[in-house]
């Protein structure tokens, strides 16, 4: 699966006030770009409120907006919600055979603004039609050159550890009770989500399996509140 824009989703959470949406939307994002899901089941059962939107686009309702419409949003959804493209059905390899009358049609490096929007507006519509064997390889090779583009200009930052639990925590309907098995005992939970505690490396294997949240997100140093950051090193190789 395939975030379809970078560049919109900072562009919404850069703003202030859309500030209680930042994390959530950094922490759906992480784990969209670093899924295998294959079906939208595979989607849904880490977002069980994900919908089929149209074509082979889905829509996740991502929440954290104060009843705020999102521009990305369908109309009169009023929640933080997003596409992406769901795996492309047609795998046949691309072969590109161009003759002088197909020049017109050759995919090239996407340089400024005007013309990753022109991307995506094609990518868009290739997504929601029956696609022929060019058609899919033109769709997969602009998906690439939109994600080289975005990749320099449009990164996404990874979300706060602490953060990006919560939110999968009261995504899934989880209670720390719910979560002894990963966090070991009551009082280590609690001080963990109120950043009293570090994750060490075996609880930080144990969530990241139990919430689906990526590994380079939960092993981010981050600070205690008592401001004090205890070095990589250590917190990695303490049990628990």
């Amino acid at each position: 699966m395939r975030l379809m824009t970078r560049k919109r989703l900072r562009e919404y959470i850069d703003q202030p006030r859309h500030a209680a949406a930042r994390e959530p939307i950094l922490a759906w994002a992480s784990i969209l770009e670093h899924s295998t899901w294959r079906t939208l089941v595979d989607v849904k059962e880490t977002f069980p409120s994900t919908d089929h939107l149209s074509g082979e686009k889905v829509c996740f309702d991502i929440g954290a907006t104060n009843g705020e419409s999102s521009p990305m949003s369908p109309s009169n959804q009023r929640s933080c919600s997003f596409c992406g493209s769901a795996p492309t059905r047609n795998t046949t390899s691309c072969e590109w055979k161009v003759g002088a009358h197909d020049m017109g049609n050759i995919i090239r490096l996407i340089t400024n603004e005007t013309e990753l929007d022109a991307a995506q507006a094609e990518m868009a519509r290739l997504l929601d039609i029956e696609r022929t064997a060019d058609q899919d390889c033109r769709l997969r090779a602009l998906a690439v050159l939109i994600r080289w583009y975005e990749d320099e200009h449009w990164a996404l930052p990874m979300p706060d550890p602490i953060l990006a639990i919560r939110y999968r925590m009261e995504e899934l309907g989880l209670q720390q009770s719910d979560m002894m098995e990963e966090f070991g005992d009551k009082t280590t939970a609690s001080l963990i989500l109120n950043r009293k505690r570090l994750l060490t490396l075996p609880i930080i294997r144990r969530l990241s399996t139990r919430l689906g949240l990526p590994l380079a997100v939960l092993v981010q140093e981050y600070s205690l509140t008592n401001g004090e950051v205890e070095p990589d090193d250590k917190r990695l190789s303490a049990r628990g």
